[in-house]
């Protein structure tokens, strides 16, 4: 694993640690994974193009990522495999943003040393998360999770058990089924 992987790990590690430290506050109501078929729960976060809010996307399919730590092994897989397929999503009118908690020089740092040509964001207060109910490992990581939102800001597909092989090529082969189906 790299340095880069246990620095990011150490730093999570601190702000838990400082985080039971101070009073308890209640825990992040999470709300159910939002279903096909129902608005997607907007938000905006830092990302590393700036900022990044659902309404960015509007008019074309918004591939949103939800992944536990970067430059953990299989985090770096999914990426990397969202990444190859890219340009062929680009085509179809489909941009992907990746969600973490990490810090966003973290995440920055992360697109970076990958060459991920989509943007990343930081989730650090856990509120995008919650509202897509992928919050993850006792609320310190995001769960790994990608739903596909449409041109009209609905939910369209959800994966809500991520395997990080192949998973670009799942997300490219529902967008083109998406895109192949009759508009409702």
């Amino acid at each position: 694993m790299t340095g880069k992987f246990w620095i990011s790990c150490l730093a999570l590690m601190g702000a838990a640690v400082l985080a039971f430290g101070k009073d308890k506050a209640a825990p992040k109501s999470v709300a159910p994974v939002p279903a096909p078929g129902q608005q997607a729960p907007g938000f905006s976060l830092a990302a590393t193009g700036g900022k990044a809010s659902l309404k960015d996307y509007k008019g074309r399919f918004l591939v949103l990522v939800f992944y536990p730590k970067a430059f953990a092994p299989r985090d770096s897989k999914q990426m990397s495999d969202l990444a190859e397929v890219h340009g062929a999503l680009k085509s179809m009118n489909a941009e992907v943003l990746g969600v973490s908690m990490d810090p966003l020089n973290i995440a920055a740092d992360f697109r970076q040393t990958l060459k991920l040509p989509f943007t990343l964001a930081s989730d650090l207060d856990k509120t995008v998360s919650a509202q897509y109910g992928a919050l993850g490992l006792g609320e310190l990581f995001s769960a790994r999770k990608t739903f596909i939102i449409d041109p009209k800001g609905r939910i369209a597909v959800v994966f809500d058990k991520v395997k990080d092989n192949n998973h670009g090529a799942q997300v490219l082969q529902a967008v083109k089924a998406l895109q192949a189906a009759p508009a409702p």
